[in-house]
C-alpha cells in the first residue's frame, strides 16, 4: 500500500445518525463503493429501528395512560335471594305487575318473596288481576260478517243445474 492509500478516510460527524466520509485520492473505488453502500444500508436500518422504537414507546405510554384513567371493573355481585326467587316466579309465568305487588307485600310482611305467594292479600290481588285479564280477552270486537261461511259453487256442488254447469265451464275455458 502506498502513502496515499493510508490517508484514505477522514470522518466528520454532522449528527448522531449521519456520518460523512471524505475520501482523498483513492484508487480502489469498488471497495469504497461497497463500503458506502453497506454504510448507507446500516444507517437506514438504524433509522428504521429508531423509528419503530419511538412508535412502540408512544404506544406503551398511551396504554399506560388508558389504564390509569379507566375505572377498575366492578366485581359482579352474586344475585340476592329475593332476586333469585323473583327469577323463579318470572320463569313460572308471573307478570311484572304481580311480581311488583308481591315484592311490596313481602317487604311489608318481612318475609321472602316465595313465602308471600300464599299470603291472602296477594292471592286477592292476583285473582283480581286475572279477572281483569279475562274480561279484556272476552270483550273482543264483533266480527264484520255473519258467522256463516259462503259456499262457492264448484263442479262437485250438489244440485247444480245444467245452466250453472255450462256457465262455469265457459268461465274456465275463456278466463
Amino acid at each position: 500500500m502506498s502513502e496515499q492509500d493510508e490517508a484514505v478516510v477522514d470522518t466528520t460527524t454532522s449528527t448522531e445518525e449521519e456520518h460523512d466520509i471524505v475520501l482523498d485520492d483513492v484508487e480502489e473505488t469498488e471497495d469504497i463503493d461497497v463500503l458506502k453502500d453497506n454504510l448507507a444500508k446500516a444507517q437506514d436500518a438504524q433509522r428504521l429501528i429508531h423509528l419503530r422504537a419511538k412508535k412502540a414507546e408512544a404506544q406503551v405510554r398511551d396504554l399506560e395512560s388508558q389504564l390509569k384513567t379507566s375505572a377498575p371493573q366492578p366485581i359482579s355481585k352474586p344475585p340476592t335471594d329475593d332476586a333469585i326467587q323473583a327469577y323463579i316466579l318470572k320463569s313460572q309465568g308471573m307478570s311484572d305487575d304481580l311480581l311488583g305487588e308481591l315484592k311490596v307485600i313481602a317487604k311489608a310482611r318481612g318475609k321472602s318473596v316465595l313465602d308471600t305467594v300464599n299470603d291472602p292479600i296477594f292471592i286477592a290481588i292476583k285473582s283480581q288481576k286475572e279477572q281483569e285479564e279475562k274480561s279484556k280477552k272476552a270483550s273482543l270486537p264483533a266480527s264484520k260478517g255473519s258467522g256463516q261461511a259462503q259456499v262457492k259453487k264448484g263442479f262437485q256442488t250438489a244440485n247444480l243445474s245444467d245452466e250453472d254447469h255450462k256457465a262455469m265451464w265457459r268461465e274456465t275455458q275463456l278466463g
